[in-house]
């Protein structure tokens, strides 16, 4: 009995090593897969922007210590994330992120930019996390949220009207 116990305890110690090794692959697979949105370190809100360019983008604005962020980062993982990585900029700016502070939410690039603020970008001003902003790809801002008063349906919105002409453009391309 008592081999037993110990042969399932060496299961289970190694079945635990497998998992932390799994998982620690998985993450630095995916920090490699970040582009150049998770090392921004701009001097201006311009050239913060300027990375952002070129397709819709989404900032959202978190910090690694705020319980309602940490319940948001997985949503946003989910349905923006996986849903729009293609088509859209999506970037994390972790306000307590000047230390390496990061969520544990693979794939969606990870930093901390001063320049890419909410009151910067916005012109409103917000101390509240998770807060959020929609830019089109000239960096103009469709929509923002300081604070959680606007959920995932709205980015998610605002990115399908955004990508709406784009993807009409293609398919019309391609029946030509």
């Amino acid at each position: 009995m008592k081999n037993i116990l110990i042969g399932l305890a060496i299961v289970a110690v190694i079945g635990l090593i497998a998992q932390v090794m799994i998982n620690n692959k998985e993450r630095s697979t995916a920090q490699s897969q970040i582009n150049d949105l998770g090392t921004i370190a701009s001097t201006d809100k311009a050239s913060a922007l300027e990375r952002l360019s070129g397709k819709p983008a989404v900032i959202f604005i978190v910090g690694t210590f705020c319980p309602h962020c940490q319940s948001a980062m997985p949503k946003y993982k989910t349905q923006i994330w996986d849903v729009y990585k293609e088509a859209a900029n999506i970037f994390a700016n972790v306000t307590d992120g000047q230390d390496g502070k990061r969520f544990e939410v693979a794939d969606i690039a990870q930093g901390y930019d001063a320049q890419l603020d909410f009151q910067a970008i916005t012109g409103e001003e917000c101390n509240f996390v998770p807060s959020w902003i929609l830019l089109d790809a000239d960096s103009k801002v469709i929509d923002s949220s300081c604070g959680a008063k606007k959920g995932t349906e709205v980015i998610t919105a605002g990115l399908d009207a955004l990508l709406t002409p784009v993807i009409e453009s293609k398919t019309e391309e391609t029946t030509e």
